[in-house]
């Protein structure tokens, strides 16, 4: 009778294994509301579907996504304002996928199926990956469908390198491109590229870099336009801040300690220093900065260990890590994003199964093969339930603090207003992240209208602003961090308090 570990090492059972745990994990995320980012998301796909010319011009947050915009189309046909068709399509789907191209690459650089399965399961089960996952905003439009084209763009390259057959250079070239129009992290790729290029080349001298950058160059085509478009036409959020070195400083240092602390240790500390120190034990809460130090100062002297002395595949892949976070290491703003993590969570999940293959290696010199293998597997399975168990206890946490009030204005709203007067249909969407300045969530109404659609900023103070759209005579609510000056205060403070006392049962709201 075959044992577990027999069972693990076959490649036709992974596949199978990799979704079951996926499904298991984020199980929960299948009845969630939509939250946060969902509600422009939704708003784009909407009025996308109605003008098409709003896939590439629509300015919501100053961010160039048509990629994005052009998927949700088909998608908001099919689910409109049901949460579940897209957490399918998200978790099942796209999520599932990306965790298969981690195993496909891990397999293509290790040769390893017990490798590739170990790092597949790590990224699968990552806790910084909770956010992104459980919520559509950041998780189709930020994470997903972005690393299922860098990913698949970059085992295209790998295989163009390897086989210089052009049929692998038309899918890179044709998925890099993709990556470009879904997402702005997108940037790192062509270095990534550049990177594999020199570790595992023969030798390295100028003339061998001049012949690595004249291979790039089919991809520098359409990258230089794109990077100049976005940096100085669109002038997009994440470009401005994430080049600009009026923003190097403290943040810069900061934004370094977390990722490194949140990809290496086992419960990430991303978000941790924004929850409620009252919730958290008190290990965490007083030594959140000595430890996220700590652990940055020891993996840097690991990367640096295994940079000088380590086998390329371990090299390439603290390269990629340091490539992938290096453009947010100037956002302006911490804690870092949950989205920003899948770019170089890649690079640290194949690394964690290498080093369980290396330590696997290692004690079978001790304690034999069949121990190793057991107490690996044991530490393996370990890891991913106390990721598993971050994840949900983090976004429990947030759902439950952050949905309470909304949920009262929503249900009430819904139940008094179903329609407007020309059969429009009312609906709102949830936000649960507390993190955020207390519990002040997005409250949002959408619904189906063909119309011009003209935006008005007002401060609410806070650091908030209302942003309302009029697409008719009705307008929808969103309430966004606060880009607006020059607003007296009198009026910010009425705003505001009209959004927390007057939505609520009992007091009739005409919303025309």
């Amino acid at each position: 009778m075959k044992s577990v570990t027999s069972y693990l090492e076959e490649k036709k059972f992974h596949p199978f294994l990799i979704f079951l745990v996926i499904f298991i994990v984020f199980f929960q995320a299948f009845f969630n509301q939509f939250k946060a980012d969902d509600s422009v998301v939704l708003y784009a796909a909407q009025v996308s579907n109605t003008n098409i010319n709003y896939i590439f011009t629509l300015d919501l947050g100053g961010y160039f996504r048509p990629l994005n915009r052009l998927l949700f189309i088909p998608w908001y046909d099919m689910f409109s304002l049901d949460p579940l068709g897209y957490h399918i399509v998200n978790i099942l789907l796209f999520y599932f996928v990306d965790t298969l191209l981690v195993y496909i690459l891990a397999l293509e650089f290790t040769n390893k199926s017990i490798v590739a399965l170990a790092s597949s399961l790590i990224f699968a089960t990552l806790a910084t990956h909770f956010d992104t996952v459980m919520f559509l905003g950041a998780g189709l439009v930020e994470g997903s469908l972005f690393t299922f084209f860098l990913l698949t763009s970059f085992i295209s390259f790998v295989k163009w390198n390897e086989t210089d057959k052009r049929k692998y250079l038309l899918l890179s070239l044709i998925m890099f491109i993709f990556t470009l129009l879904s997402y702005e992290g997108s940037v790192v790729l062509l270095p990534i590229m550049f990177m594999y290029l020199v570790i595992f080349s023969n030798k390295i001298d100028i003339k061998s870099i001049i012949g690595h950058i004249k291979k790039l160059l089919i991809f520098a085509a359409p990258f230089i336009p794109y990077l100049a478009y976005e940096y100085i036409i669109q002038k997009s959020g994440w470009v401005v801040k994430g080049i600009g070195i009026y923003y190097f400083g403290l943040h810069f240092f900061i934004n370094l300690f977390e990722y490194l602390a949140s990809m290496f240790i086992i419960i990430p500390m991303i978000d941790i220093r924004n929850l409620s120190r009252a919730s958290l034990p008190y290990f965490i809460s007083s030594a959140y900065w000595p430890l996220v130090i700590l652990t940055s100062i020891t993996v840097s002297l690991i990367s640096i260990y295994l940079l000088l002395r380590g086998s390329k595949n371990s090299k390439f892949f603290i390269v990629w890590f340091g490539v992938a976070i290096f453009p947010f290491l100037f956002w302006a703003n911490t804690p870092i994003q949950s989205s920003w993590s899948f770019a170089p969570s890649i690079g640290t999940s194949i690394l964690f199964g290498m080093f369980l293959y290396y330590v696997y290696q290692k004690l079978s010199n001790v304690v034999g093969s069949a121990n190793s293998k057991m107490i690996v597997s044991a530490f393996t399975i370990i890891f991913i339930l106390v990721n598993s168990a971050a994840l949900v206890l983090i976004e429990n946490y947030k759902f439950n603090n952050g949905v309470s009030d909304e949920s009262v204005m929503m249900n009430f709203l819904k139940s008094k207003y179903p329609t407007f007067p020309d059969g429009s249909k009312l609906y709102f969407v949830n936000d649960s992240m507390p993190f955020h300045d207390g519990s002040l969530a997005i409250i949002m109404s959408v619904y189906y209208h063909q119309g011009t659609i003209v935006s008005h900023n007002i401060s609410i103070g806070n650091g908030y602003a209302i942003t309302i759209y009029y697409p008719a005579n009705y307008v929808i609510y969103e309430i966004t961090r606060d880009q607006v000056s020059g607003i007296p205060r009198d009026n910010s403070t009425h705003i505001f308090d009209y959004i927390k006392t007057d939505f609520r049962p009992g007091n009739g709201i005409e919303l025309s």
